[in-house]
């Protein structure tokens, strides 16, 4: 977005200046849970449900009328600041000082952050705005459009609700205001539009760009009916791997000329309408009553919002902890989120200890588990990448840990990703439990690389070789030629085992055939040198193991007397003989042979 609280990564190393005290130990905050979202609040009760009912509003409409996938398998926590001043302070923890803000989102692999101003006139739309991309990343694990993407986001932005309905797609002036008065983007070019292109980033164009794709996608969703289904064939097309005009021609069936001109008669117009729905409509919940939050649980829930925040507010976080610890020695949960700080700046030791603290005060939390097994894990593969051997112990112990996550928390793709990852660090291991593991992690997370780089690990342990592949080709759309390099070399290294087998198994013609595939495909230079080697060394055995054979046929006809055959076969070898010793004895028994024969032969009488 190119307004005021854009879509936020995290840097979570980097340090800042700005210093933030624990609230009062006489604050008043209040917490709810809905699914997987979670409400903070120093707000009234009638503000934290007010707000509270527009998110689930928000998401049961991107259910109900865009069929976006909104029950996410990673958490959403809201924090809802019943004064600006308080806003102000954390807002610009997480994203740097900006003025007329109240609301701000930020989002990682762990999910999601949202700060609302609860003295604000509803929830800022950029949330919205948010959301819906966060929506539909859950629901379409392949790229799509880029248009499409911010004009759908857009679109929602400006949802709103009452006591009886919401309304969807109010038309956004400020931007029909500039489509009116600047020259649009060609159609053709804003279908092609991606994050490096100009009208992307570049001022007045940008501007150009996010009107334009909210015009057209609210063409599309509301001023069309016809052109509604027409665009959800669009997306479809693309996320199956069809390039933008084929896909464009496909769904629409028409020229990029025909739907400019449409789209440009649509922003022309005196008014545009909306979509109202009752709550009937989009089967919403119900929000349960603000519960009183511990002071232990308020503190720990700020200090993960420090952590998350654009710098990384790890000193004021620690300080949200220890005062937590102060409060309940016994916190689990402070423990866990400790853990979670010193892991986060590389303190893996330290990370470790705190983790083992809150594991044995048993702790709720999957993520601390998830990170405690992730730590075990580091120190494995540095280990191996020293040449060190594999600790049985510390495999398995990371494996209880992420069993234990998946089961605090089985909508946990890291659970189930860090698990089938344990399998990836034994060979000897069953491979299976892992490739189960990585398969319900990657459906719950689809566009996660590292599973489905372990996944084909596996698979191609396993002999899975065709899923290996299907997962080799997913992998090629989310990920670097680099990685799926990778993964491709891991799916040959299981096909050299297997052609090992068969050679041990006596199929030396099945073994040959992929070991040459191999040498073929492998762009390894080291291993397909000693494919090549291994593969000549091989045919060598088989073809002396053949020359073998035929000369053991020779002996045979000649001790039955037939020594005419056994010499025009032994003449028909010897050619094709390179190893010194067989040839030695092919010459020799030759020359047995013709005395044999002249032995035999009558004498002419004179």
């Amino acid at each position: 977005m190119s307004r005021l609280l854009a879509f936020v990564s995290i840097c979570l190393l980097s340090a800042s200046g700005l210093a933030i005290e624990p609230p009062r130990e006489k604050e008043r905050w209040t917490t709810l849970t809905i699914d997987e979202l979670t409400v903070y609040s120093s707000a009234d009760d009638a503000t934290t449900r007010s707000i509270a009912s527009d998110l689930v509003r928000l998401r049961g409409a991107l259910s109900v009328v865009t069929k976006l996938k909104v029950r996410s398998p990673l958490p959403t926590r809201v924090y809802i600041f019943g004064d600006q001043r308080s806003f102000e302070q954390y807002s610009e923890a997480a994203i740097g000082r900006s003025d007329k803000l109240t609301g701000v989102f930020l989002s990682d692999l762990e999910g999601n952050h949202v700060l609302i101003a609860g003295n604000a006139a509803g929830v800022d739309r950029v949330v919205y705005h948010e959301l819906t991309h966060y929506f539909l990343r859950n629901t379409v694990s392949s790229h799509v459009p880029l248009w499409f993407n911010e004009g759908l986001a857009e679109f929602y932005s400006t949802f709103s609700g009452s006591k009886d309905f919401v309304d969807v797609g109010r038309p956004l002036e400020e931007h029909l205001a500039w489509l009116r008065t600047q020259t649009l983007i060609p159609l053709k070019d804003l279908f092609a539009v991606t994050q490096d292109s100009k009208e992307y980033h570049e001022g007045n164009r940008q501007g150009v760009f996010y009107a334009e794709s909210w015009a057209l996608v609210h063409y599309l969703m509301i001023g069309n009916p016809d052109r509604r289904t027409q665009l959800g064939t669009y997306v479809g097309l693309i996320a199956s791997g069809k390039t933008i005009d084929d896909a464009f021609h496909m769904a629409f069936h028409g020229s990029y000329d025909d739907l400019e001109r449409e789209l440009r008669k649509y922003i022309r117009a005196f008014s545009m309408s909306y979509t109202r729905y009752t709550l009937a409509d989009l089967m919403t919940v119900a929000i349960p009553a603000p519960q009183p939050l511990p002071r232990d649980t308020q503190l720990v829930a700020l200090a993960d919002l420090l952590m998350h925040a654009n710098s990384g507010h790890f000193a004021e976080a620690e300080s949200f902890l220890n005062a937590a610890l102060k409060a309940n020695p016994s916190s689990a949960e402070a423990y866990a989120e400790l853990g979670v700080a010193k892991s986060w700046q590389r303190q893996n030791a330290e990370a470790e200890v705190a983790f083992e603290k809150a594991v044995q005060l048993g702790s709720r939390d999957a993520l601390p588990y998830i990170l405690y097994g992730d730590s075990i894990l580091r120190r494995v593969e540095a280990g191996v990448r020293h040449n060190a051997a594999v600790p049985p112990d510390d495999v398995a112990k990371a494996r209880d840990l992420f069993r234990k996550a998946a089961e605090l928390n089985p909508a946990s793709a890291a659970a189930f990703a860090g698990l089938g990852a344990t399998y990836t660090m034994s060979g000897t291991d069953d491979p299976r439990p892992g490739i189960e593991a990585l398969e319900r992690s990657i459906d719950l997370a689809p566009a996660e690389v590292d599973a489905i780089y372990n996944l084909i690990m596996l698979d191609a342990r396993a002999g899975r070789r065709d899923d290996a592949m299907k997962y080799l080709d997913a992998l090629s759309r989310l990920s670097g030629a680099e990685t799926v390099r990778h993964a491709r070399e891991n799916v040959y290294v299981a096909d050299l085992h297997q052609a090992s087998k068969l050679l041990r198994a006596g199929k030396h013609e099945e073994a040959t055939a992929i070991m040459k595939r191999v040498a073929e495909e492998t762009t390894d230079e080291e291993v397909k040198a000693k494919v090549e080697e291994q593969l000549a060394s091989v045919l060598r055995a088989d073809a002396a193991n053949h020359q073998l054979s035929d000369f053991q046929l020779a002996v045979n006809k000649a001790s039955d007397g037939k020594f005419k055959e056994a010499l025009a076969m032994i003449d028909k070898l010897l050619p094709s003989i390179a190893e010194p010793e067989m040839l030695a004895a092919a010459n020799d028994f030759r020359a047995k042979l013709i005395e044999s024969m002249a032995a035999t032969t009558p004498k002419k009488k004179k």
